[in-house]
């Protein structure tokens, strides 16, 4: 008769070894310990791999965030979790002294890096201000990445209240940014319409007068040099382009001329 109990073989990984129920909080985890909980959680969930890569996902990024250092974002940690559990699939499959699956096994013992800045050399990082490691935290990383000697110690709540502050201001400093530049494009809106204003009223005012120049001119002119011809097309024209009646009086002259009227 078949036990009803799990043995801790049957659930054990012939190259990840038996689940982990617990990450470790006071280093940052491994490759090693990343899979092991995969599996653990797998196992007590009762769940599906698409179903455990964002729970164990976001527990990373939580432990991350504990120790002050930007991660990436979940869905490059979900490929890397996947990668992880297939390269450990396949090595399994050669068997666990095979040459492939001990140089795997040998990469367990290495931090799951999941730090957004991967620069080598933290004194020229280009990553951006909010992505770089802080300074006080660049020691720990790089050891966490080396010997692994040093801990994650508790939260200290004076530097948390020193970065919550630090926070709001960049916030506050943003949104001043965000509402000088709405001002600054408002005025130069307004300062757009008055001038397209103050030009329109030029041009009628220049309009206006080159009339009244223009009538003042007819009526000491001479009636027999006067053209009393009707031109209402040219005269509707000039009007829709904001011709003066001299010019357009002046062009109509030079067109009957080169006609020869």
């Amino acid at each position: 008769m078949a036990s009803k109990y799990v043995t801790r073989g049957a659930v054990s990984h012939i190259i990840f070894g038996s689940p982990l129920a617990e990450l470790p909080r006071s280093q940052l985890p491994l490759h090693g310990d990343v899979a092991r909980h995969f599996l653990f959680l797998k196992e007590h969930k009762h769940a599906s791999n698409q179903e455990v890569l964002p729970m164990l996902g976001q527990l990373l990024i939580d432990l991350w965030s504990r120790a002050s250092i930007p991660s990436q974002s979940l869905k490059n940690i979900k490929i890397k979790l996947n990668r992880l559990m297939q390269d450990g699939s396949e090595a399994s499959k050669h068997g666990k002294q095979a040459a492939k699956s001990i140089k795997f096994q040998q990469s367990l013992n290495k931090l799951f890096d999941i730090s957004f800045c991967q620069c080598k050399d933290f004194a020229s990082c280009k990553c951006k201000k909010e992505m770089k490691v802080p300074r006080c935290e660049q020691e720990f990383l790089e050891d966490q990445r080396t010997n692994r000697k040093m801990y994650i110690g508790e939260v200290d709540k004076s530097a948390e209240k020193v970065k919550k502050r630090r926070e709001e201001r960049e916030i506050r400093m943003e949104e001043r940014q965000q509402e000088e530049k709405r001002r600054r494009l408002e005025s130069e809106k307004m300062m757009c319409s008055t001038n397209v204003a103050l030009d329109d009223a030029s041009m009628y005012e220049s309009s206006t007068s080159n009339e009244s120049l223009n009538e003042e001119e007819l009526k000491q002119c001479p009636t027999e040099e006067r053209n009393l011809v009707p031109i209402p097309t040219i005269a509707l024209e000039a009007d829709r382009y904001g011709v003066s009646n001299r010019v357009a009086a002046a062009i109509s002259t030079a067109a009957l001329i080169d006609y020869g009227v």
